[in-house]
């Protein structure tokens, strides 16, 4: 029986709610190497050619400059390891939804690369920063940015690990944040943009990580209702935690 009922209207199609119907596919794993590998190359390609700093000041750059371009980098990087070594894959992503999601996170990586590049922080960071090589607000930004990376990463092992090789029964994962909310890997991935966002200290970078939240607080709802009509139509090795969330503890 098709578990269908109750999903957002939008929600692109990888993972559980790729049309596997559609004719238009590829299979997962390169589906989702192809999402990744492109962002991830743009801060090192951009810096490579262009250089770091400002248009009016080539050859310029800062310690902020270096940094955000790591963060970027190093997000995409972890995701195509992750796909590499990590998450298992035996469905499709569809083309087109594969298209769509290349072309938002090509968009995301290089709005920040521009950012970057014409130095489109408060004028106060962008004195700070030339002065010091960093504005004040970076390391308080890393930290945000590695402690939600290192709870993606666990997550995401946690999601990785739930069933046994030739396992192929749906099961509840459990461990971490899961006894909380469905979906604590989405948390901790906009928990980590957030700190891109204060590094990077420009309106565009917060506009992008509310527009996440957005998309993202739909999915999970998806995926909460998706295990809530796969608990009532199947055998699940164990019932779904009680007051489950989708999102944010306690709240959502």
């Amino acid at each position: 029986m098709a578990v269908t009922a109750g999903y957002q209207v939008f929600n692109l199609g990888y993972s559980k709610f790729a049309n596997q119907a559609s004719s238009c596919k590829i299979p997962s794993r390169l589906g989702m190497l192809l999402l990744y590998a492109p962002p991830m190359l743009v801060f090192p390609l951009g810096y490579a050619v262009s250089g770091y700093g400002t248009p009016a000041l080539p050859g310029t750059h800062t310690t902020w400059h270096l940094v955000l371009g790591a963060l970027v980098t190093a997000h995409f990087f972890k995701r195509v390891m992750e796909v590499l070594f990590l998450h298992k894959f035996s469905g499709s992503t569809n083309v087109f939804s594969c298209i769509l999601i290349i072309g938002l996170y090509m968009t995301l990586a290089v709005l920040l690369y521009v950012i970057a590049s014409y130095r489109l922080a408060s004028p106060a960071d962008i004195q700070y920063a030339t002065a010091h090589g960093w504005s004040p607000k970076v390391p308080i930004g890393v930290l945000i940015f590695a402690a939600g990376q290192l709870a993606n990463l666990y997550h995401h092992w946690l999601l990785a690990t739930l069933r046994k090789p030739g396992d192929r029964s749906y099961k509840v994962p459990r461990g971490g944040a899961f006894s909380l909310v469905c979906c604590p890997h989405y948390t901790s991935e906009l928990v980590s943009w957030m700190g891109v966002a204060l590094v990077t200290s420009h309106f565009a970078a917060y506009v992008m990580v509310f527009t996440m939240a957005c998309y993202l607080s739909g999915r999970a709802r998806s995926t909460l209702i998706w295990y809530e009509e796969k608990a009532r139509l199947e055998k699940l090795d164990r019932p779904l935690p009680s007051g489950w969330k989708r999102i944010l503890p306690f709240v959502y």
